[in-house]
């Protein structure tokens, strides 16, 4: 096959797609297909890791309505002669290029952009759930409909958890809806060098990942607490961690082997987020045998089970993090025998190369359908 794959973020971006994206690449071409990727970028010029395919990029920070005219007039250049289009984001944009000669295959959904938008852009802790039910103003149910309209003239859909196949099926979208987990490089925990590190967590700054309830919990400890990744909260969360004298580090964005030599550092690993599809930074820590600390999120049930391969906590409950937090940094062999576990159970089941394929058979079972 010649395949575009599309996607809204790229690495070094931290978020899953822009790991994703380089890795089916990768099995694609190591399958005997031909690839492109077309992403959104806030570093066009910058250099980058050399790899075998050809990358396009277009502006992120340009008017929206321009940015959308140049995505969609790229697709429906780079679709000529290839067998269509994977989309892992810019749903919109590539459901329209089909207008104009573009076939789009599949589509990998990880979470709701219309959700995301409303919390981004309004005072609301509304879960991802809750707002299935919520009555859209006009300008969201506007971008409801174009979302669904351009999935609709999808092959095949795909989601990584059970719980956002239905959320997806909700919306109206018709074409056939395949959980498939995501996947990670499998490895063998590694220790690292140097001064243990506390508390980690990988995530972009936005408000349902929780953040301020780990600085908070863990100023309360007396723990220290290291954050990658970068968002729209970084600065909201800085002012919270000088206002509670807080040990936090914010590392920003940084490159997946900088992510790693960190993670093996650090004591204890927290994802307390109110919504995951199916965390791959999660998956990381389990990989490199981490005791962890989730929210009770149906993504983080999917992977991690309590007492077993991690500690559960309810959603924004303060007390319920401190408590576990505490527990794994000072209780050393319990901890131990839950990282163990956790690392045991990513090696079964969440090595990448399975769910690479899995994806490849869908995307070449799209190709052939009229």
């Amino acid at each position: 096959m010649n395949l575009v794959l599309v996607s809204g973020i790229y690495f070094p971006d931290i978020g899953g797609p822009a790991t994703y994206i380089p890795r089916l690449a990768t099995q694609l071409i190591q399958n005997g297909h031909e690839v492109c990727t077309l992403s959104l970028t806030d570093r066009k010029g910058e250099p980058r890791p050399v790899e075998k395919w050809k990358r396009m990029f277009i502006r992120r920070n340009l008017p929206k309505p321009i940015r959308m005219f140049l995505v969609i007039r790229k697709l429906a250049k780079l679709s000529r002669g290839s067998e269509g289009i994977y989309a892992n984001g810019l749903h919109e944009e590539a459901g329209i290029a089909t207008l104009f000669g573009s076939r789009a295959l599949v589509a990998k959904i990880v979470g709701d952009p219309i959700w995301e938008r409303y919390r981004n852009s309004r005072k609301t802790k509304v879960t991802i759930s809750e707002f299935q039910a919520t009555q859209l103003p006009y300008s969201l149910k506007y971008q409801r409909k174009l979302l669904v309209w351009s999935l609709n003239r999808f092959k095949n859909i795909t989601t990584p958890s059970t719980e956002l196949a239905e959320i997806v099926r909700g919306w109206g979208v018709k074409p056939p809806i395949k959980v498939i987990q995501n996947g990670i490089t499998c490895r063998s925990n590694k220790k690292g060098s140097g001064q243990p590190e506390g508390v980690l967590s990988v995530s972009r700054l936005v408000t349902w990942k929780n953040i301020d309830v780990l600085i908070r919990a863990c100023a309360n400890q007396k723990l220290k607490l290291v954050v990658i990744g970068d968002g729209p909260e970084r600065g909201n969360l800085e002012k919270l961690g000088r206002e509670l004298n807080s040990n936090v580090e914010f590392l920003g964005e940084l490159e997946n082997s900088d992510v790693i030599s960190v993670l093996d550092r650090a004591e204890v690993y927290a994802l307390i987020s109110d919504y995951e599809g199916l965390s791959f930074s999660l998956l990381e820590a389990m990989m490199a045998g981490k005791p962890i600390v989730v929210s009770n999120n149906s993504g983080n049930l999917d992977v991690i089970e309590n007492l077993q391969t991690g500690l559960i906590v309810p959603i924004r409950d303060l007390e319920a993090t401190e408590d576990a937090l505490t527990k794994l940094i000072h209780d050393k062999r319990f901890a131990q025998e839950l990282g163990d576990r956790a690392q045991h159970r990513a090696q079964e089941n969440y090595c990448e190369e399975t769910q690479l394929n899995q994806m490849i058979d869908l995307i070449s079972e799209s190709s052939r359908l009229k």
